[in-house]
């Protein structure tokens, strides 16, 4: 899988979100790194997840004001989120770590541009609706 690069086409048109997705985008392009070791994954795997909740928090505030009524399902797909990337701990945790780094890279790169692109721009379209009104 190649690496994620940012491009305007995944902006959602909120600097402070912007922003956070490109430092998500970072932390996964880092498990790109064949020469990672266990301790190396353990520290993004562990980084990724503390750092989504961070992001979940503020992009689940915007939500809440920019498009209500779009709030439930996009709650529920960071709910699919963590409780993936909670079976990836555990996983770590069991001692699979370096078998998992392919596998954990490759479902953050698809969800991540895919939830910016199809989820995130939810937000960005309500907001540009709500300022045409």
């Amino acid at each position: 899988m190649a690496r994620i690069e940012w491009s305007d086409d995944l902006s959602v048109g909120n600097d402070l979100l912007d922003s956070q997705h490109q430092k998500l985008i970072a932390m996964i392009n880092t498990l790109d790194n064949e020469s990672a070791s266990a301790e190396e994954l353990g520290e993004v795997i562990f980084g990724l997840l503390e750092y989504a909740a961070i992001h979940f928090r503020d992009e689940e505030r915007f939500f809440v004001d920019a498009a209500p009524e779009i709030v439930e399902h996009h709650f529920a797909s960071h709910t699919i989120f963590i409780s993936t990337a909670y079976k990836f701990v555990q996983r770590f945790q069991n001692g699979e770590a370096l078998a998992l780094r392919q596998p954990v890279y490759e479902f953050l790169c698809k969800w991540l541009v895919e939830h910016i692109q199809v989820e995130d721009m939810q937000y960005k379209d309500a907001a540009k609706g709500r300022a045409a009104e």
